[in-house]
């Protein structure tokens, strides 16, 4: 794993990873908590999140937010009409962060020199465990 101390979260990915409303476990912002607390023990000083504007329409969830908010270092909600890729992408590159997200960002690869050549080196997936927890996850860092 390569020396970076911080990492950007993409909010809406994760919770769609590991959040299973058809197993029974809601879209929750709560499922971030265990998320950071790990991205913390590994050693990850900065933990920056970044959301689409629509978040808070998606996941009504506020006694996590209370708690998530001051979890992170910064909190990023994208403006209304415009993905939160961007945003996630500009910190990463500014703050040489990794990027704990399942999106591949295909789109932004054809548009942008940077993303091409180190989205997928910076890239982190995060992989629900089988036992359908959402406290209960593995991160993958790239090679």
């Amino acid at each position: 794993m390569q020396n970076r101390n911080s990492a950007v979260i993409d909010i809406n990915n994760v919770i769609w990873t590991l959040s299973r409303p058809s197993a029974g476990v809601p879209r929750r912002l709560a499922v971030l908590l265990p998320l950071i607390a790990e991205l913390r023990r590994i050693g990850i000083g900065a933990v920056f999140g970044v959301a689409d504007a629509n978040i808070f329409h998606l996941v009504d969830d506020a006694p996590a937010r209370a708690e998530i908010e001051p979890a992170l270092d910064e909190f990023h909600i994208a403006p209304a009409g415009e993905p939160a890729d961007r945003m996630i992408l500009t910190l990463a590159r500014e703050r040489d962060a990794w990027i704990v997200s399942n999106d591949h960002f295909r789109e932004w690869k054809k548009r942008d020199r940077w993303v091409k050549r180190n989205a997928w080196r910076r890239r982190v997936t995060v992989s629900p465990a089988g036992d359908l927890q959402p406290d209960r996850f593995s991160l993958i860092f790239p090679l």
